[in-house]
């Protein structure tokens, strides 16, 4: 899965657009749970996200 393919499967479930990464990463981490991404892609979702600003709500205090 490519970014792309992250935000359309986002559109598609949740009905709106993201409006930001952190909300893509926490998706991309319920992928990953539910078994929907492998490992190496959530890997590469994480590392893409982490470098347009995306931070875990406990690294952000």
């Amino acid at each position: 899965m490519n970014f792309l393919s992250l935000k359309e499967k986002f559109k598609t479930e949740k009905q709106y657009e993201a409006t930001s990464v952190h909300e893509l990463l926490n998706y991309v981490k319920k992928l990953y749970l539910s078994n929907e991404v492998t490992i190496s892609e959530y890997r590469q979702l994480v590392k893409l996200l982490e470098t347009e600003g995306a931070r875990n709500p406990e690294e952000a205090v």
